[in-house]
């Protein structure tokens, strides 16, 4: 899967007064992840190796396979985005800030025939352009001496248009035949928050706020080949979000508590929704009647600085619990073909513990390290697939360590970084339990650095190294291995 990858951004900013400032800028992305010939690892009696044909192992017959299974789909995204800042501090030291956020992109994909080769052969295209435009307004203020409040409004509209054709040829997305399917969707959220930081004591502060979203999301499609006519689904849910937190200055020195409570939910894509996709012998097919994901969360953890050793020490022990979760259920599952849909159907729960360390080592070098334990992280429930009931959730880690060197030495400064992540499951029953093969989730241990250098106030050269022991490990696919980047920043 050769894979191409273009960024450019641009930003500007105009300072009316030290009290008003206006920024704004575009970022261009361009991604192309294309195909190669495969290798088959799969033999016949005589040793040759097998791209088509009945495979029967031990006598057992797992399917008929043809050349097409191998063969990756290519895939295009180009992304625009615009984006608008504006903010003013008054003389009351309250602040309003405004933003916007307009994105274009720009997605196609082809996908292979069954009676298509390497060399060629029909295939199709899905073409996915979206649009999703997004603002926002903050007022904050204090009232009285003991409140800071902070409220606010957030708009964000979403469309989605898809069209399908077939490809006289799945190499070359120019050479559509027909049109097969149309189909246009859109999603509008509608948000208002507050927040009340409110001063207790000297030492005691506490934060309760809430957020009301407003979600709405509809579509239709209607398919050109077998005439059928999706006509248009609509949903619409009012969600409230609150949360509390308190924070504690210690009597003793450098000491901080803290405790925080809260709600959130997360609703499902157009792409959920709205749009079927196929990757390989996979297809998934979009459900109009998705819910949003909801989840209640608390912390609690302690804090302190250590001023004669330049030290700081965090602890958190967390809960989330999860309802409503999108999970994948199996309609069609063979050797040669898998159909899904996703549904709502579990809920779940995630519980662990958090610490970070920051430690000064000299007037020029840093450690810092963080490590998450989360020993639970269970499906409860789960309609689609009651042998994931008690499993650990999908892609869901024990064990995540980053422990670092930072430096800064006159014009240069640096980094050293090393990651270690523990194994998961992709599936939701934990069936998938050899990880060091394509498909699996692999443990791993990386080391990553940087190395800076101020050329002026205007100029810096960069050089990084990623993945510096050139690790191969397998996230579903295997890791690209080692790679460089170089980068230069002017600032004018």
């Amino acid at each position: 899967m050769p894979w191409n990858y273009h960024v450019g951004q641009i930003k500007a900013y105009y300072d009316f007064s030290p009290t008003t400032r206006i920024s704004g800028g575009l970022r261009y992305l361009f991604s192309d992840v294309g195909s190669e010939n495969p290798t088959s690892y799969l033999r016949d009696p005589g040793g040759n190796t097998v791209i088509s044909g009945t495979v029967n192992v031990g006598g057992t017959i797992l399917g008929r396979i043809t050349p097409s299974l191998f063969l990756n789909a290519e895939t295009h995204e180009d992304d625009l985005r615009s984006f608008l800042d504006c903010a003013h501090e008054f003389a009351n030291h309250s602040k309003l800030s405004l933003s916007f956020n307009h994105l274009s992109r720009g997605y196609w994909s082809t996908l292979v025939g069954q009676n298509s080769t390497f060399d060629g052969g029909p295939g199709t295209s899905a073409h996915r352009p979206q649009q999703l435009i997004n603002g926002q307004g903050m007022y904050s203020f204090h009232l009285g001496d003991r409140h800071f409040l902070t409220t606010g409004f957030q708009v964000e509209h979403g469309t989605l248009k898809r069209r399908e054709y077939t490809l006289s040829n799945w190499q070359d997305i120019d050479s559509r035949t027909a049109l097969n399917l149309t189909g246009d969707s859109e999603s509008l959220t509608t948000s208002f928050f507050v927040q009340d930081e409110i001063f207790l004591t000297d030492r005691l502060t506490a934060y309760f706020g809430t957020r009301l979203d407003w979600w709405t999301a509809e579509g239709k499609s209607r398919n050109l080949q077998t005439g059928v006519v999706k006509p248009t689904e609509k949903q619409s849910v009012v969600e409230i979000s609150p949360k509390l937190a308190l924070v504690y200055q210690a009597p003793w020195q450098g000491g901080v508590l803290r405790a925080s409570a809260g709600r959130a939910f997360r609703p499902p894509t157009l792409q959920d929704m709205f749009a079927d996709s196929r990757r390989g012998v996979v297809i998934n097919y979009a459900n109009a009647s998705l819910k949003p994901e909801t989840a209640l969360s608390w912390e609690a953890g302690i804090e302190q600085h250590l001023a004669a050793t330049g030290t700081r020490l965090k602890a958190t022990f967390f809960e989330n619990r999860l309802f409503d979760l999108i999970t994948s259920k199996n309609l069609t599952f063979t050797t040669t073909l898998r159909e899904a849909t996703d549904v709502n159907a579990g809920t779940g729960i995630t519980r662990g513990i958090e610490l970070s360390v920051d430690q000064v080592l000299t007037g020029w070098l840093k450690l810092h390290a963080n490590y998450t334990w989360t020993p639970t992280a269970r499906t409860l429930k789960n309609s689609a697939s009651p042998d994931s009931e008690g499993k650990r959730m999908p892609n869901s880690s024990k064990h995540i360590l980053t422990a670092g060197l930072e430096t800064n030495w006159h014009d240069w400064s640096g980094s050293l970084t090393g990651r270690h992540v523990s194994k998961s499951f992709n599936t939701a029953e934990n069936i998938d339990v050899f990880h060091n093969v394509y498909g699996g989730n692999q443990a791993f241990w990386l080391l990553d650095t940087k190395l800076i250098y101020t050329w002026n106030k205007m100029a810096e050269l960069s050089f990084a190294a990623n993945n510096l022991l050139n690790e191969r490990y397998f996230q579903s696919l295997i890791s690209t291995g080692r790679n460089y980047v170089a980068q230069v920043n002017l600032r004018f």
